[in-house]
């Protein structure tokens, strides 16, 4: 998605393999980033493990009749912010990786940078990254549906399958559970396309445009931002 903001508006494509140079970018330049992003996450969920453990031994204890409402109560809490702080991490490390692409920098120095664009522009970051979860969500249902509609019919017209099963509801529901699951990973995909692209245009805005114009913008967003710059 980098490449693309950053070629789109070029006469020349410098990377007709935009997918494989990403790829050979991450090995040769950012496995560092990734694995200390990697790290950051899997200490947060150790954390949870150990939580989870020891609310698991507290309820032991309970059913042995040693119950105390004060560690009950702190475990739940210690749980809840840690929930809260994964999903922090999450959200920061996401951005962080698309800054660490946009920039080239370092794991943390793009979390910082990436964090600053986002609080520098957080309605216009918020408004569009909501869009993209909407839009997300009802590609999702209609890949599911779809393929429940679709398992529906395969079963309709086996002769064989039709006469033998009972309640078509069952195969009817795995498929579409099934296709649900595939649609969240390649719609995963979709939803990280949205945060880089508006990244890039926030970076861009900040690093490289004049006047509040993102000069190396594609040109379609050129356009738009020029329309809707005064709104």
């Amino acid at each position: 998605c980098c490449i693309w903001y950053f070629n789109g508006s070029s006469d020349t494509n410098h990377f007709p393999r935009p997918i494989l140079t990403s790829c050979w970018w991450v090995f040769r330049y950012h496995l560092g980033s990734l694995a200390f992003g990697a790290f950051v996450l899997a200490i947060v969920w150790a954390m949870q493990i150990i939580l989870a453990y020891i609310a698991t031994y507290v309820k032991k204890m309970k059913e042995k009749g040693i119950e105390s409402k004060v560690v009950d109560i702190f475990i739940k809490c210690l749980m809840c912010c840690v929930a809260c702080f994964e999903r922090v991490i999450k959200f920061i490390s996401k951005i962080g990786f698309i800054q660490v692409a946009i920039s080239g920098e370092n794991f943390c120095k793009s979390c910082i940078k990436a964090v600053g664009l986002f609080i520098s522009n957080p309605m216009k970051f918020g408004f569009v990254h909501a869009l993209g979860e909407i839009f997300t969500f009802i590609g999702k249902i209609f890949v599911a549906t779809a393929s429940g509609v679709i398992g529906y019919l395969l079963i309709t017209a086996n002769k064989t399958l039709n006469a033998e099963l009972y309640s078509k509801a069952i195969p009817v529901a795995v498929c579409a559970i099934i296709g649900y699951v595939v649609a969240s990973i390649f719609f995963s995909v979709y939803g990280i396309s949205t945060d880089a692209v508006l990244l890039c245009f926030f970076w861009s805005k900040e690093n490289e445009g004049k006047d509040g114009r993102p000069v190396v913008a594609p040109e379609p967003m050129r356009d738009f931002y020029e329309k809707y710059k005064k709104d």
